[in-house]
């Protein structure tokens, strides 16, 4: 089918939106240069079926293979609120769509302990006793006791803090050390994409990533802002050269050298982890960027094939990793959950 340009349209924008790359594009319509296309002009696209209606939407996300963590899932009245009223379009990110809500409370039964019931809930014992506080002795429950299994706000436990914030602030004592941060040493990108090929699906949050990335990430977003975009461009990380096109380095066409002296840079981490990633805000004002992580071109073919796509991806280092992604990574609608909560910026 055919797709009209419209102003502000990128290449990859629209590959995102009919769910292939910028690369297949520009090869399908002979586009020398993917920077520049004008508007009016027309593509040829991928023919796809969107979903017309939220009911249908909803139906399309519950047919998807389940997500293990639930902290950026919504509740189905969430999902039917206005966009604007929450600052968020669900829709966008399938990843975030709505999950039926549990109980809101549970009586005990013969049998029961407290450590069970917060792991049958997907709980741990502390974020139950966070929401059952009256209960003193967690070993002294009583048959036909309420247990509280979710707060009010209709998130359970404390599983959402890292995406729509913390209610209240830990207390500390003065006298307590200061905590120290982990500090991976291996990128994001490269770990992702190695934890992705063996079938890794957990939620990708700011604990995952290098203080250095974090960095880079709040960089990217001021710069979609000045734009007045609500979604990261590749451009925004600033990890092309001036006059280069922002899809140098994410290319078959960049050089090893280029890739390899790219390795340490926590902006070219994130622009070949996230690429383009949505902006929002919870309600206490942080921004959080949402997406997910998966291969567009995925394909479920035989190693024979992939042997085939690595001898034409030649020795580009920065093909052949697409062409793990592709053989052996996550598809549309798989793979981890991106949910970077990166403070008030």
């Amino acid at each position: 089918m055919r797709y009209e340009i419209k102003k502000g349209d990128t290449l990859s924008g629209i590959a995102k939106k009919f769910k292939t790359s910028w690369n297949q594009l520009a090869r399908d319509n002979k586009i020398m240069n993917p920077d520049k296309i004008r508007a009016g002009n027309s593509i040829i696209v991928p023919e796809m079926e969107r979903p017309s209606t939220l009911e249908a939407q909803v139906a399309v996300a519950k047919q998807r293979p389940p997500i293990k963590q639930a902290a950026i899932q919504r509740s189905k009245e969430d999902l039917t609120r206005p966009p604007k009223e929450k600052g968020i379009n669900f829709s966008l990110f399938p990843q975030a769509q709505a999950m039926p809500k549990k109980t809101t409370s549970y009586k005990v039964k013969k049998g029961d302990t407290f450590n069970a019931i917060a792991k049958r809930n997907d709980m741990t014992p502390d974020q139950l006793a966070e929401l059952n506080k009256g209960i003193k002795n967690r070993g002294k429950i009583n048959l036909g006791q309420e247990i509280k299994l979710k707060d009010d706000r209709g998130f359970f436990g404390k599983t959402s803090d890292y995406l729509f914030g913390e209610d209240e602030p830990v207390k500390k004592s003065i006298m307590s050390k200061p905590e120290k941060r982990n500090e991976p040493i291996v990128p994001t990108n490269v770990r992702q994409l190695v934890y992705d090929v063996f079938g890794g699906e957990e939620t990708i949050t700011e604990k995952d990533l290098k203080t250095s990335e974090i960095k880079a990430l709040q960089s990217a977003v001021k710069s979609a802002q000045k734009r007045g975009s609500s979604a990261i461009e590749y451009k925004d990380y600033g990890t092309q050269r001036e006059g280069e096109s922002q899809y140098t380095d994410v290319g078959a066409a960049g050089s090893n050298k280029s890739i390899l002296s790219k390795l340490g840079d926590s902006s070219y981490s994130m622009k070949t982890l996230i690429g383009q990633g949505g902006i929002t805000k919870n309600e206490k004002g942080e921004t959080i960027i949402l997406d997910s992580y998966n291969f567009n071109n995925a394909v479920d073919g035989s190693f024979w094939d992939y042997l085939k796509d690595a001898r034409g991806a030649g020795t580009s280092l920065y093909a052949q990793a697409r062409t793990i992604g592709k053989h052996f990574g996550s598809s549309e609608g798989e793979g981890s959950p991106i949910a970077i909560n990166l403070g008030i910026i």
